[in-house]
C-alpha cells in the first residue's frame, strides 16, 4: 500500500488557546449559590459578568474559568467533601453531546473510548487517560497546562469533582445484572470529616492513596449500558465531531499522527483509522483535507 500523511510540527498553545465549554459556568454557578456564595463573591476579579452566569457562552477561556474556581474554592468550609457534591451535580445532561454519546453506547468499553476521544470537547487544557492493567481499568486525569494561579488544592477539587462525576455516571449507565466488583475511587487526601459517603452509590472510596483515580474491574469492559442506543450514540458523535474541530484541533491531528506511529508496522486501511475515529472515511479524508494532510 502506498500513502502519504505529512504532518506539520504542531506549537505548544498558549494560554489563551485552553478553552472549556460554557455549561459547566451554569453548574458552578448552582453549586455556588446552594452554599451561600453569591455572585460577587464568585465573580470577584474574573472577566465574567453576572449575565455570562445566567447565559454562560458556548466556550469560555480556561484562565477566565480557572479565577471563578479559585473564588469558589475560598469559600468552601470542607473541600474534599463538597467536591464530591459538586461532581454529583455534573450529571450526563452536564456534559452536553458527549454525555449523550457515553451514556447511550453499547457497553462500558465503547463509553470510555468515546471519553478518551472526545474529553477535549468539554475542555482542551486536560486530558483523561483510561489504561487497563490485569485487573483493573484505571481513569485518571492529566493536565495539559498549568495555570500557576491555580494552587494544588484548588486543581484537586475540580478534579475530584470530574472523577466522581465519571464514577457516577458509570454507575447508573451499566447494566449491573450480573456483575462482580465495584467501582473504586482513590484519593490522595486524608477523609475529612462528614464526607457523603452514603451518596456515593455503588462506590467505594479509598483515603490516602498514591494517586486520585478510578479503578473498575477490567471484566466490567463489555458489559452493557442501560440505554444503549446506537442511533443517538451516531449524532451525539457527529455533534462531538464538530465541537472537537472548534475546540481543540491541533489536538485531533495529533492524536492521528500517534495512532499511526503506533500502528506504523500494520499499515492500518483508511476504512480502519477512520473507524478508529469514529468517522466514515469519506468524512475522515474530508476531515485531514482541512489541515492540507492527505492518506
Amino acid at each position: 500500500m502506498q500513502w502519504l500523511f505529512e504532518l506539520k510540527l504542531m506549537t505548544t498553545p498558549n494560554a489563551e488557546q485552553f478553552l472549556s465549554a460554557g455549561e459547566y459556568l451554569a453548574v458552578v454557578r448552582d453549586f455556588a449559590l446552594s452554599k451561600g456564595i453569591s455572585p460577587a463573591q464568585l465573580l470577584e476579579g474574573s472577566q465574567i459578568q453576572w449575565q455570562d452566569l445566567i447565559h454562560p457562552p458556548e466556550l469560555v477561556n480556561n484562565l477566565i474559568v480557572n479565577k471563578v474556581g479559585i473564588n469558589l474554592f475560598a469559600y468552601l468550609e470542607n473541600p474534599v467533601a463538597d467536591a464530591t457534591e459538586f461532581g454529583l451535580r455534573m450529571t450526563a445532561a452536564s456534559h452536553g453531546a458527549l454525555g449523550l454519546a457515553v451514556q447511550y453506547a453499547n457497553n462500558l468499553d465503547e463509553a470510555y473510548d468515546i471519553l478518551k476521544h472526545f474529553y477535549n470537547t468539554r475542555i482542551n487544557s486536560q486530558d483523561v487517560r483510561i489504561q487497563e492493567t490485569s485487573g483493573d481499568i484505571r481513569v485518571f486525569l492529566e493536565n495539559k497546562f498549568v495555570d500557576e494561579e491555580v494552587g494544588p488544592a484548588v486543581q484537586q477539587f475540580f478534579d475530584l469533582a470530574t472523577l466522581v462525576s465519571i464514577a457516577t455516571n458509570t454507575f447508573h449507565a451499566l447494566d449491573m445484572t450480573g456483575l462482580r466488583g465495584q467501582i473504586r475511587l482513590l484519593i490522595n487526601t486524608p477523609e475529612p470529616r462528614f464526607f457523603p459517603h452514603a451518596s456515593l452509590e455503588g462506590i467505594k472510596t479509598l483515603f490516602e492513596q498514591e494517586t486520585m483515580e478510578l479503578r473498575l474491574p477490567v471484566a466490567w469492559k463489555s458489559a452493557p449500558l442501560r440505554a444503549a442506543n446506537p442511533a443517538v450514540v451516531e449524532a451525539a458523535l457527529e455533534t462531538c465531531e464538530q465541537e472537537l474541530q472548534r475546540i481543540a484541533p491541533n489536538d485531533w491531528l495529533e492524536q492521528v499522527k500517534q495512532f499511526l506511529l503506533r500502528e506504523l508496522s500494520t499499515m492500518p486501511s483508511l476504512n480502519d483509522i477512520a473507524a478508529q475515529f469514529y468517522m466514515s472515511p469519506a468524512t475522515f479524508k474530508r476531515r485531514l483535507a482541512e489541515y492540507g494532510v492527505s492518506y
